[in-house]
């Protein structure tokens, strides 16, 4: 079923919609282990730790040798630049994170990934992408100094969220998608003699609106499956909605010759009623 993604507040735009080709889970057993080592070390050094899951957008290319090694944080941003600190970025906005993938590819590829973050602080966007903010501010009334080990835009949406260090972070998946313009379900509906007339529309409205062929690509949903359909689907009105004539039931075609039959018999009675009065009246 396709859903348009990212209704959720805080999305870069809401003009385009994700539609999946194919999903390609990812298993790097080295890189695996070195993440859930690090998980372990999180969760001593700052007494709890969370995966989050979470979109990094980059260029196709990049794919192959990120699945690899990982994604490195010396190396990211040369070309996109750094907005919240100097690190790998992610977003639980696919939309946002679709906007770093191949602008000029039909089929675009995009990571879903799995992210240790313990103790996140929010900073201050730098306009110009040249963030020089290289390691996380230490944590406030904290001894031993110990330092956030993430940092982000804003840290309850996680619209975009910066590590700063390598394999705290472990590429999941591999999403290949198509991105086309967000058209509202208001403009598409059909006229009702063409479209709400066929008997499939006995199931609920919105499942039909947006059912895609066999073929069709499914779309991409917010990681937070945050999006609620009904909340977002202009339903029909209920005067779109043509409904077939009732059947006729066996008792109604037994009572229909019987009411003709009465009938017939009360009209012949009248008749002999009347020809007797005036068979009197002739006769006096």
């Amino acid at each position: 079923m396709s859903v348009p993604l990212d209704f959720r507040k805080g999305a870069k735009t809401k003009k385009f919609e994700l539609l999946i080709e194919r999903i390609e889970k990812v298993h790097n057993d080295a890189i695996r282990q070195i993440f859930e080592n690090n998980k372990s070390r999180y969760s001593e050094l700052y007494g709890h730790v969370k995966v989050v899951k979470v979109f990094h957008g980059t260029k196709r290319e990049n794919i192959p040798s990120i699945l690899r090694n990982n994604l490195k944080c010396h190396r990211h941003g040369q070309n996109v630049g750094h907005r919240f600190g100097a690190g790998v970025s992610f977003s639980a906005i696919s939309n946002y994170s679709s906007h770093y993938c191949d602008e000029d590819e039909e089929v675009k590829q995009m990571l879903l990934c799995l992210v240790l973050v313990s103790e996140i602080v929010e900073v201050p966007e730098v306009k110009n992408k040249r963030s020089t903010l290289q390691k996380p501010p230490f944590i406030e009334n904290r001894w031993p100094p110990i330092r956030y080990d993430t940092t982000a835009k804003n840290k309850v949406t996680m619209d975009v969220i910066v590590k700063f260090e390598d394999n705290t972070f472990y590429p999941a998946f591999v999403i290949s998608f198509q991105k086309r313009p967000l058209i509202p379900i208001s403009v598409s509906l059909q006229p009702a003699h063409s479209t709400f007339q066929s008997e499939s529309y006995a199931r609920p409205v919105q499942n039909q609106c947006f059912a895609p062929s066999r073929n069709h690509s499914s779309v991409i949903n917010s990681i937070h499956r945050r999006a609620n359909l009904d909340n977002h689907v202009e339903q029909p009105r209920s005067t779109f909605v043509t409904s077939p004539p009732a059947a006729r039931t066996n008792q109604e075609d037994f009572f229909v010759p019987v009411l003709l039959l009465l009938s017939f018999l009360a009209l012949v009675k009248v008749f002999e009623i009347i020809n007797d009065e005036l068979k009197k009246k002739f006769r006096f």
